[in-house]
């Protein structure tokens, strides 16, 4: 009926349809059915003759025409072989679908439950999303059959191997299922992974069958999916308490892991040592900004375990990470003696990076001692290891650090020198940030030896707005690098308009209660108190114009004048 809809209810029977039993109809002559009437004379003995010629001659066409349809139908089933229940399904359902029901088939339930699960459970995280786009999107995993077909072909195997009474091969397939997942470039299929990895520690965790398994094999998956807890995502704490778990089982034993993991592995002790160490810094790390006691504790531990195992690299990294702490924290006194077992820690490495790190820590903690001479001395000895190893990113480094310290010095001709280089070098590397960084510091270079010029200028001048004046020497005290904007377009707009609101500020303050009058006379006191000594004078770069260095109380001289 037009307007209904009919919907048809297909049943699919679990055996497979055997189209042989179906036999193909008989090829029989045909009858012939002769009938006297009254009206019919009898035949002759001639016509007689002729009649059963032309029978034989009808009966041999028909049976030559059945023969051809029997070849031909026996050609036909030739070329196109019988479609099993699975095949067509294949043809006919989505893969997914058909996968479901093949293994609900074939027997293997806990696959088809398992695999049923995650694809609900990946439904849902992106019916979810769609509220909030802002989540990184993960591909459908309905949608992707070589990832449909390696979690039905691993967890078989595990199911297989569970039904023969076999747990350390259902282990080890879980655990060679998760790994295939966590290995991919792409984070997308992290989910599967951690699902896995659950399945396996659920396994270890077992008390049915907690005697029957391997401990190498569970100390194995467990350091595994400690591994994966803190390089993918990166799970600190659960990834502590499960390489613990993991480090129990195997103090004392040379168990490795090379085989399950397919790579270069040292004894499994070690590396869950190591794994520790590692995990213990990234909680320094995270911990630096609400409790520093706990960071730096975390940084001892990291180090303890590092030296446990005599992991001279881990050992270094643990003590840059707490010298790091410890200068951040402006905490100095502690730093001494880090560091010297840091670099010599990276001597008896030959590692010249760290080598080069440890001459900046050295730079930052003598700053922090306010002791000049010392920084300028660590700089130029990472200026030289550099150029030494051909480093051209420590050497523009080095180079930019210098010029950034001799700019805090007010020593223009050192800031050009390095601050040109350093440039030159990072054009080279083609580092589009550090390059227009550096640029800054030439400007700024520039504008030092401009500013000291034109404060003599404004001295020697017979009107000076005092307001503007005073601002000057102000930004001249600050010495703020332009570069500390994250926009680099106008990195200056920030430090301008404070200049600005707070010229507009002292305009209206001086105008309110000076004049004309009181303004030349000023003008005048300025020029008599030249050779005074609240008046620091210096040489400039080019040794003709003085550098000028004004105190607070000798612009609060002029404000207390009538």
């Amino acid at each position: 009926m037009k307007g209904t809809l009919r919907t048809t209810q297909v049943h699919h029977s679990d055996s497979k349809t055997d189209f042989n039993d179906w036999s193909d109809p008989k090829v029989k002559p045909l009858k012939r059915e002769f009938s006297l009437t009254p009206h019919t004379q009898p035949e002759t003995p001639e016509e007689e003759v002729r009649s059963s010629e032309k029978s034989v001659q009808q009966f041999s066409i028909t049976s030559n025409t059945t023969a051809e349809i029997e070849d031909l139908r026996s050609k036909l089933r030739e070329g196109q072989p019988l479609l099993s229940l699975k095949e067509i399904r294949t043809f006919k359902l989505p893969f997914y679908e058909s996968l479901l029901l093949n293994l609900k088939d074939d027997g293997f339930l806990s696959t088809h439950a398992f695999i049923n699960d995650l694809i609900i459970s990946d439904d849902t995280w992106h019916t979810e999303r769609v509220k909030d786009p802002v989540i990184k999107d993960r591909p459908h995993l309905k949608l992707k059959p070589l990832a449909l077909n390696a979690l039905s072909d691993g967890l078989t195997k595990a199911e297989i191997a569970k039904k023969a009474g076999k747990d350390n091969e259902e282990l080890r397939s879980m655990l060679n299922l998760a790994l295939h997942f966590s290995n991919k470039a792409e984070d997308s299929w992290y989910w599967i992974a951690e699902e896995l990895y659950e399945q396996c520690v659920g396994i270890c965790d077992n008390e049915a069958v907690l005697g029957k398994l391997e401990e190498e094999l569970v100390a194995i998956a467990k350091y595994v999916y400690a591994k994966f807890l803190l390089e993918a995502l990166h799970d600190l704490n659960y990834a502590k308490t499960i390489v613990e778990q993991s480090m129990v089982l195997s103090i004392g034993k040379f168990w490795n892991a090379s085989e399950i993991m397919g790579e270069s592995c040292d004894i499994l002790y070690f590396e869950s040592c190591l794994l520790l160490h590692k995990i213990y810094l990234e909680m320094a790390h995270h911990e630096r900004s609400y409790d520093l006691e706990k960071a730096i504790n975390m940084c001892r531990n990291a180090y303890q375990w590092a030296k446990l195992i005599n992991c001279k690299s881990a050992e270094a990294n643990a003590l840059l990470n707490l010298v790091i702490i410890y200068l951040a924290a402006g905490r100095p006194d502690p730093v001494t003696s880090h560091l010297e077992s840091y670099m010599k820690l990276c001597q008896e490495q030959q590692d010249i990076l760290g080598l080069c790190e440890g001459y900046i820590l050295l730079a930052a903690y003598h700053k922090l001692k306010e002791q000049d001479e010392k920084v300028v001395y660590d700089l130029q000895n990472l200026l030289e290891v550099a150029e030494e190893n051909n480093i051209e990113k420590m050497m523009a480094l080095a180079h930019r650090k210098l010029a950034t310290f001799f700019l805090m010095q007010g020593k223009v001709d050192a800031i050009q020198q390095h601050a040109i280089k350093a440039y030159n070098l990072y054009v080279k590397l083609d580092s589009k940030l550090e390059m227009e960084e550096t640029r800054c510091l030439t400007g700024l270079a520039q504008a030092q030896e401009i500013m000291s010029q034109f404060l003599y200028i404004l001295l020697e001048a017979e009107n000076v707005d005092i307001a503007e004046f005073d601002i000057l020497m102000w930004w001249k005290s600050l010495r703020i690098p332009f570069f500390t904007n994250i926009q680099l377009f106008q990195p200056e707009a920030e430090t301008n308009s404070k200049l600005k609101d707070r010229v507009e500020e002292m305009k209206r303050e001086e105008m309110s209660v000076l004049n004309e009058a009181k303004k030349a006379e000023k003008v005048s006191t300025i020029s008599m108190s030249f050779s005074k000594p609240s008046l620091r004078l210096g040489q400039t770069s080019t040794g003709t114009l003085p550098l000028l260095s004004i105190k607070h109380s000798f612009l609060d001289r002029f404000k207390s004048k009538p």
